[in-house]
This record gives C-alpha cells, sequence and structure tokens, in this order.
C-alpha cells in the first residue's frame, strides 16, 4: 500500500509508491494544489532510506513542491490548462440576468467558433495570434449554419465596430480567467482593436457655407425689408390701408401681422452676424477665438493673422499661433479695417446678451 507523508509545506502532500523486494517505497510522488483546488503532481526516485525502511524525502522533492506552490500563489502557474470555452461558460454565468439573451448567444458563438478552429488553451503563447486571425477570417453571416437559408451567398467582410466586438468578449473572457487566478496576466490585453473610420456629419453643407459669406447673406435684412415695402405699397395702391395691408401681406407670407412690422423696423444694415460666420469659415477658429481676433493681429504684408492670448481671453490649449490669410477673407476686411480693436463689435461677441465676456464667465448665445 502507498503511504502518505505530509511535506511541511502548505497545500502540498506527499505519497510513495512501488516498493522493492525489501519493501522500501521507491518513489515519491509529490502534489502542489493552486488557488483553484486542482492539482499538479510529479514523480521523484527514492534513493535513501531510514534504519526502519521508511523512506527520506528527496530534497529536490521539497523544492520543487515550495517553488510550484509560491508560482501557484503569484498566479504564474496553474494546475491544468485553462480553456477559453471553458471560462466562456462560467461567463454566461455570471452575465445570466443582467445582460440580454442576444449578448448571452453571442457569447456562445464566440466560444464554438474558437473551438471549431482549435482555439482553445489560454496559457499558448500563439494565443493572442490566433484569436486575431480568427476574427479576422471571419465573414457576415459567420454563425449560421452551412446549410443555413439566412446564410449569406456573398464573402462580405466584418466591420471593424463588430471585430471589435467580438475582440471584446474575448477579453471578458480572459479577464474572468484572471479574476479566478487561473491565469497571471490577461493575454489578450495588448492586442490592439482594429481602426474604425469616425463618420462625422458635417454641420453645413458647401453650399451654406457660400450663402454664410455671400453679399446676399450680408445685406438679406435690407433686401428682406424693401420686398416687404414693395408688396405692402402695392396692396395700398389697390385701396387698401396701411395696417390693412401689413395684416394681408402677413397673411399671403405665413406670418403674424406684428412679425412684419418688427421687420420693417429693422435698420437697413448689414447682417451682424455676417462677418463672424465669415471669420468662421476662413480662418477655421474656435468661437471664442474668432470672436477675440483683433484689428492689429492682422499682417496684411505676410499675409497671416496672429491669434495671441489677451487679457480677456485665454484659448484652450493656452498657446499662440499664425493663422493663414485667406485672399477672399482678406477682400472681406480690407474695406472695413481699422488700426486696431477686436474685427467684431462687442454687442455680437456677448453672444446677444448686451454684456461683453470675461474670462471665467459664462454668457448665452455665442
Amino acid at each position: 500500500m502507498a503511504r502518505k507523508s505530509p511535506l511541511g509545506i502548505e497545500g502540498t502532500s506527499l505519497t510513495f509508491r512501488d516498493p522493492d523486494i525489501k519493501g522500501r517505497m521507491t518513489v515519491a510522488m509529490v502534489r502542489a494544489k493552486d488557488e483553484g483546488g486542482h492539482w499538479r503532481t510529479k514523480r521523484f526516485p527514492v534513493e535513501s532510506w531510514r534504519r526502519d525502511g521508511s523512506a527520506i524525502i528527496p530534497d529536490v522533492a521539497k523544492s520543487w513542491a515550495r517553488e510550484t506552490r509560491k508560482d501557484f500563489i503569484k498566479g504564474k502557474a496553474v494546475a491544468r490548462a485553462a480553456t477559453f470555452q471553458e471560462f466562456a461558460a462560467l461567463l454566461i454565468e455570471e452575465k445570466a440576468g443582467t445582460v440580454t439573451e442576444h449578448r448571452l448567444q453571442r457569447i456562445r458563438l464566440v466560444a464554438e467558433g474558437l473551438l471549431k478552429a482549435g482555439i482553445t488553451d489560454m496559457q499558448s503563447d500563439a494565443f493572442p495570434i490566433r484569436v486575431r486571425k480568427w476574427i479576422d477570417s471571419l465573414y457576415a453571416g459567420w454563425s449560421f449554419p452551412q446549410d443555413s437559408f439566412n446564410r449569406r451567398k456573398k464573402k462580405t467582410p466584418l466591420s471593424p465596430a463588430t471585430k471589435n466586438k467580438h475582440l471584446i468578449i474575448c477579453r471578458q473572457v480572459t479577464s474572468l480567467a484572471v479574476r479566478r487566478r487561473r491565469l497571471a496576466y490577461d493575454p489578450l490585453a495588448d492586442l490592439s482593436m482594429w481602426k474604425q473610420e469616425r463618420k462625422q456629419k458635417a454641420i453645413f453643407s458647401i453650399d451654406e457655407l457660400r450663402y454664410l459669406v455671400s453679399n446676399k447673406a450680408r445685406y438679406h435684412a435690407a433686401k428682406e425689408k424693401a420686398r416687404l415695402e414693395s408688396v405692402i405699397t402695392a396692396h395700398q395702391n389697390n385701396g387698401l390701408t396701411r395696417t390693412s395691408a401689413v395684416k394681408r401681406t402677413g397673411a399671403e407670407e405665413g406670418k403674424h401681422w406684428s412679425t412684419i412690422y418688427n421687420i420693417l423696423k429693422r435698420e437697413a444694415n448689414d447682417d451682424p452676424w455676417w462677418l463672424a460666420c465669415c471669420l468662421l469659415v476662413y480662418t477655421g477658429c474656435r468661437v471664442d477665438e474668432a470672436m477675440h481676433l483683433r484689428w492689429e493681429w492682422i499682417d496684411w504684408k505676410a499675409g497671416h493673422i496672429h491669434l495671441r492670448l489677451a487679457d480677456d481671453y485665454g484659448n484652450k490649449s493656452q498657446s499662440e499661433r499664425l493663422i493663414p490669410l485667406e485672399p477672399e477673407l482678406r477682400e472681406i476686411l480690407s474695406p472695413l479695417a481699422k488700426p486696431d480693436g477686436h474685427i467684431i463689435p462687442a454687442h455680437i461677441r456677448s453672444g446677444g446678451s448686451g454684456e461683453i465676456r470675461r474670462v471665467g464667465k459664462k454668457g448665452g448665445g455665442k
């Protein structure tokens, strides 16, 4: 019979086997247990015995048990291979009831797909590379059976966003293995994500930008006032009073008659926001930067605007820079040029609130 003897190291045990003709045990089987309760065993030959015939534990066996146990505690080794599918099942159990069934099904499909590709051992050095190649090889509808009616006829590669979703699932599984002390580190932590194209919808179309900097936008207030005056005059010539003519015009324009009066009371000046739009379009400045541009910062000969830091203004990066003076902007600013001061009037810089902004003071309407 085999005899058991303690090694004096917590989490280890020793079993003697294979007695010789004198009844002495000739093999020492040393076991070390990891944090998950699993064992790793190694055999060592016994080379010396006591007078009573009992075996003397080899020093190399004690050393192996001590170092293996230390590696287990540090998380450098595990008693058996950590398979991806095993921890995918644990992840599903952990997330059941907290996420949708569709999400759980996606985890199952990824685990099954890796199993079919022979990717199971998370401790393998090739595991990260094989996972990435597997995700790269997928096509749209890959999870459907070959004879499925819904399976796509054409092979369409997965989008970067979908590939990243699969990689995130794989990372959740490996991260769980790390938390359960079955992996010393996450093998997929350094695996880069697929780059996704950022589709940002333009705020303005090119035609809209052209209109914002055009003379049509600049003088639209005066033209609108003159147009309404001609319509009202035509109604008066047909025998209507001024008030009746204004109300008739409002009904035809789909506006309240008081709105027509407000338009008629406006001064026929340039649109107050036209110059601000020109600066924004042609310089590419942020709103606050454009509002604080000054005439003395324009170098007409060098053809640039020197955006500087000022007492009443500090930009996002707290740095100065040169802005090219586009030919179209030069033509717009030249007739309006002044020796110094802000390019944009104070009432526009205040955002219509009538109060000029200071650093750190919030306003409305910019």
